[in-house]
């Protein structure tokens, strides 16, 4: 992918990762949705995580695909993880619902 806020999703063993960096915002919110579709065609992952270490800014449209991501892993009895939130995204997934990925 050409953007470089939304890291290649990849996989060691069982466990997915995608890595998010700086705004991700509707702009970036295709690349996300790849990636997140990679993820999830990935049927040997039953883990998949997102690390938001290293992000400055979600909005909505981005959130809306993580939140997506999660119901559709969770559907398919697999887990969900947002690893290293920073607190403005903490709060606002708490708001939205996705406090337990976390």
């Amino acid at each position: 992918m050409a953007n470089t806020n939304v890291a290649p999703y990849q996989r060691q063993k069982q466990d997915g990762a995608i890595t998010l960096r700086g705004v991700v915002d509707i702009f970036e919110a295709s690349s996300l949705h790849a990636e997140m579709q990679r993820a999830l065609s990935d049927v040997e992952a039953s883990n998949i995580s997102v690390d938001l270490a290293r992000v400055e800014r979600l909005d909505v449209a981005a959130l809306q695909v993580l939140i997506a991501m999660r119901n559709d892993l969770e559907a398919a009895g697999r887990t969900f993880t947002l690893c290293n939130t920073p607190p403005a995204a903490a709060k606002m997934a708490v708001e939205l619902g996705l406090a337990e990925t976390i």
